[in-house]
């Protein structure tokens, strides 16, 4: 039988790249037979049969237990110990001392199948296995077996039961149901191989189990004995699958369990723990199995209930296991077994060759001698951020869109469609809820498990004019008995509710349960309730996070087993700053800050976005969009004026593109790309000195002065207050211009007058022909060619020129109760006069987005031109445009403003901004930066121009570069 698995793992090894456990030691080598033969001639008979046993240790019961657990290691020698719920420093004490007591260094366990969190507390726990078998990419299981064994070893423990690799092929299993990776044995076998090796490599003990395989029962061993009533052939090809599979290629143990397996042995009421024929006869001769043979609890009703203390451990041992795991009764067990070996019944030989086989592992394990677990720095190690980033990542990977009518999913559109987030079985706003309102503005409701009807009601009349609702389902159970937690009222909500709307369903529980609920144009299987699971899901909802699992189980024909669309993200994700580097302590400071500029009304509100290594860690906002008392609150999917910002965002970003194209050439002239321009003194600019800030041009013309009248209001003959085909110019919500007046501003600006030195002097005129250099070449409109190139292919639905054209100006931050020109209140139109007498698209002003979207393009720039796996620009091109052009005559990059290098001139970033940081600021309260050398983005934006832009506070408070240093002071850690 064991042949028939030989040629599919090697398949499987090749596949995956990974090479197969070699165990330090063995039977050929010397050291370790020494050492056991050493050790062996320490021990009398007595203390011998100890080694068989493991007790279980309870850190929490306090000292009068530990007291009496290291007795009994003491009075019989015993051989391990199996630890469970604790806090990490009780759980070392005990363990420090257990072995500084035992002669013999003890073996000691945990059943950490998804991590050691399942029993110490303050650690996070990994995704359960059937999560884990969604996972396309075993990779990720090999790594999680790594750190689970790093995070065992850092607590003093050397033996991990785990993995499951039973085949739940029932999925109304009480007992192993979410334990196991799924319903395919070689889902199974491939990520029991996957884990096993993880740990193994990494100095800890696998142990597969259980034993011939629990995957296709209905009853818990805990508490019965549990019936499989299968024939030889099932068995061979799917429960016991895993197990030929993993004992063929290094595992280190197995522990059998307690079931009654009439194909295997029809003794009646014998759990297979203790039948020779199923442990001897079928693990140790047919499969050849060498490893160790752990019994699972001896104290569960499995065998307890048909089976006392003593006779079912000396059954255990005649049946062929080496080591006991919790005994009813040790004292009654070695007096029992101590009997057998007097009468003949067991020999001492064959409790001889166990106690080698358990020394041999230990020495295997470097257990020959066992040294004091340090205590100083227990709980960081054990939190390490690696830790939580290999479990982000899992989860990411296993996130399943099992169903998605008409690509539904991801939402791409969160700028023309109305979105609700329902979440059912809670009672307060859950984290999936919070998450997706950083991406859309959503309605959120709240519903019970338990709907009144009432409720119902009202909610689905308050959502039928939403164009998605998202609906989120909690407070799941993972019992087929209880219905996994779905109520009948749910069921009834959500049927009347895809009647109604177009509906994504989010699972955040068992797969399962997908039987009973085959509602939702798409339906995403999140398999865990905590919040973590929730935030990535609402990421990946809103394409923040990919889609890649498929189904490891078969819920029903329309949820088969595979099912599961691969779906890249394209959206910035968020993540915790200290696991990406940042005190997020130290981050809070940033409160105090942007509080006080509120308080100080050197803006009315604000948005402050932190990235790191590509992840957003900090997004708060704070204020209000105006000083009303019944003003908005700023939210983070609110957009703001980016004003010059946008001379990166949009029109030097435009020119990035060309010039990797090779249609552009920084020292070609002005006239060479805008023929209009020849004869005039603008024909032998050179390009790069434009950019720069440094071909003598004047810094700005205001022209909207001369369309006033005297009495400074819009003159009639220029401006209309409502648009027609000949005034459709918008400057303003009521307010339009003669459309032929753009030509006349192009016309002041080829004709106007240059200084008379190539200082450096910021000119806004540069990006008016900047802009107009891009059209050019592009041979289409500014605002078109960054929505076609940039904005639109990586999903940037909110970062846009003229918003008011696609989305509600509610959402849109006012900039200014413009008293001078417009005289009305400036929202959703641009505050520069000059854009918005081009219509609201200039090279210099215009463009408006979200703090996450403007930190989106920046992250593009910091991670050399590519975005969701598509290469936008060049690396090399990113770096000319990035660099300091002259330092030695200004600050300035080509196109980008940079840190001033120049200590005798004021600062403009934080001074621990590396060289290499680029970005912009602008004259409505914003700023962004980027620094290639930390991963770092900053975004800072507010209205520090409303009511009244001469409003300075913002600028003489430096609160920018103030909340600056804070996020470098946090990253100094």
């Amino acid at each position: 039988m064991k042949h028939r698995f030989l040629g599919w793992l090697a398949i499987v090894s090749v596949a995956l790249g990974t090479s197969f456990w070699k165990p330090s030691g063995g039977p050929g080598d010397r050291a370790e037979r020494l050492w056991v033969d050493s050790v062996m001639a320490t021990l009398d008979e007595s203390q011998r049969l100890g080694q068989l046993f493991m007790l279980a240790g309870y850190p929490e019961k306090g000292k009068q237990h530990e007291d009496e657990l290291a007795a009994l290691v003491a009075r019989y020698q015993i051989g391990g110990v199996i630890f469970f719920k604790s806090d990490p420093t009780p759980l070392v004490k005990m363990v420090n001392r257990l072995q500084s007591e035992s002669r013999i260094p003890l073996l000691t366990s945990i059943d950490g199948e998804w991590g050691i969190g399942m029993r110490v507390d303050s650690v996070p726990d990994f995704p359960r296995q059937l999560m884990l078998g969604a996972i396309r990419d075993n990779r990720l299981i090999y790594e999680m077996g790594q750190a689970i064994a790093r995070q065992c070893r850092r607590v003093g423990i050397t033996v991990n039961f785990a993995p499951v690799v039973d085949v739940n092929n029932n999925p109304n299993n009480p007992v192993i149901n979410d334990r196991s990776f799924g319903e395919d044995r070689t889902n199974v076998s491939a990520k029991g191989y996957q884990y096993m090796l993880g740990l193994q490599e990494g100095g800890v003990m696998a142990c597969a189990k259980h034993f011939p395989g629990h995957g296709d029962t209905d009853k818990d061993s805990h508490f019965d004995l549990p019936v499989i009533q299968r024939d030889q052939a099932r068995l061979d090809t799917v429960e016991l699958y895993p197990f030929v599979a993993l004992a063929q290629h290094g595992l280190q143990s197995v522990m059998t369990t307690h079931l009654s397996v009439p194909a295997l042995d029809t003794t009646r009421n014998l759990p297979s723990t203790l039948s020779p024929r199923i442990v001897h006869d079928l693990l140790t001769r047919k499969i050849g199995f060498r490893g160790l043979i752990f019994t699972d609890a001896m104290s569960m009703h499995g065998v307890s209930k048909f089976f006392g203390p003593g006779e079912s451990d000396l059954r255990a041992l005649q049946a062929g296991n080496d080591v006991l795991l919790m005994s009813e009764n040790i004292h009654v067990a070695f007096d029992t077994v101590r009997a057998a070996i007097a009468r003949g019944e067991i020999t001492q030989a064959s409790i001889d060759a166990r106690v080698r086989k358990v020394l041999a592992a230990k020495y295997r394990l470097g257990l020959r001698r066992a040294a004091p677990v340090p205590l100083a720095n227990l709980r960081a190690d054990l939190n390490g951020r690696d830790v939580f980033e290999l479990r982000e990542r899992l989860i990411e990977a296993a996130l399943t869109l099992a169903r998605n009518r008409r690509d539904l999913l991801p939402i791409r559109r969160t700028d023309s469609l109305k979105i609700a987030c329902i979440s059912l079985g809670t009672a307060g706003r859950t984290a999936f809820q919070t998450q997706c309102a950083y991406f859309s503005p959503v309605l959120e409701k709240t519903l019970l498990s338990e709907i009144p009807a009432k409720a119902a009601e009202k909610t689905l009349a308050e959502v039928a004019d939403c164009d998605l609702v998202i609906v989120g389902l909690h407070g799941m159970s993972r019992k087929a008995e209880n219905q996994f937690g779905v109520t009948e009222s749910e069921r009834i909500f959500l049927e009347r509710l895809q009647a109604q709307n177009r509906t994504a369903l989010c699972v955040f529980g068992n797969p399962y349960s997908l039987r009973l609920l085959d509602y939702g144009d798409a339906v995403v299987v999140a398999y865990e309730d905590n919040e973590t699971v929730q935030r990535i899901c609402a990421e990946a909802v809103f394409g923040a996070a990919s889609m890649n699992g498929r189904l490891p189980i078969t819920a029903s024909p329309e949820f088969p087993f595979g099912a599961g669309a691969v779906v890249p993200a394209f959206r910035m994700p968020y993540g915790d700053p200290d696991r990406q580097g940042l005190d997020g302590a130290k981050l809070d400071a940033i409160d105090a800050i942007a509080k006080e500029l509120v308080a100080e009304k050197a803006a009315p509100g604000c948005q402050v976005l932190v990235a790191k290594n590509g992840k957003i860690v900090f997004h708060r906002t704070y204020g209000a969009h105006t000083y009303d008392k019944s003003a908005r609150a700023v939210m983070p999917t609110d957009l703001y004026d980016l004003a010059s910002i946008t001379k990166v965002a949009a029109t030097t970003l435009s020119l990035m593109k060309i010039y990797d194209e090779g249609r552009l050439d920084l020292d070609r002239t002005l006239g060479h790309y805008l023929p209009e321009l020849r004869g005039t003194n603008k024909e032998n600019l050179v390009l790069r000195e434009v950019l720069v800030h440094q071909a003598g041009l004047k810094d700005w013309i205001p022209f909207y002065l001369e369309t006033l009248d005297k009495n400074k209001r819009p003159k009639t003959d220029l401006y209309k207050g409502i648009c027609d085909s000949i005034y459709c110019v918008p400057v303003s919500e009521k307010l339009f211009l003669k459309k032929s007046f753009p030509d006349s501003i192009w016309k002041k600006i080829y004709g106007s007058d240059l200084r008379a030195d190539k200082d450096y002097v910021y000119s806004d005129l540069g990006l008016y022909l900047a802009q107009r250099v891009v059209e050019s070449i592009a041979g289409m409109p500014l605002d078109r060619y960054v929505e076609e190139t940039f904005y639109g292919p990586m999903g940037l639905r909110q970062t846009l020129f003229n918003p008011r054209k696609r989305l509600s100006p509610v959402r849109i931050v006012p900039t200014e109760l413009d008293g001078y020109f417009r005289h009305q209140s400036i929202q959703g139109t641009v505050h520069d006069m000059g854009s918005a007498m081009m219509g609201g698209v200039a090279g210099h002003a215009g463009l408006f987005s979200t703090a996450a979207e403007l930190a989106s393009l920046m992250q593009l720039l910091i991670d050399g031109g590519q975005w969701a796996g598509v290469q936008y620009l060049h690396p090399r091109t990113i770096e000319l445009f990035t660099a300091y052009h002259d330092p030695k005559t200004s600050r300035r990059g080509i196109g980008f403003d940079k840190p001033e290098p120049d200590p005798a001139r004021t600062a403009n970033t934080a001074k621990a901004c590396s060289p290499k940081t680029f970005g912009h600021t602008g004259f409505t309260g914003t700023c962004v930066w980027a620094d290639p050398e930390h991963d770092l983005v900053f975004v800072f934006l507010s209205n520090r121009t409303y009511p009244d832009m001469n409003n300075r506070k913002l600028i003489t408070g430096n609160y920018r570069t103030r909340i600056q240093d804070i996020i470098y002071r946090a990253l100094a850690k």
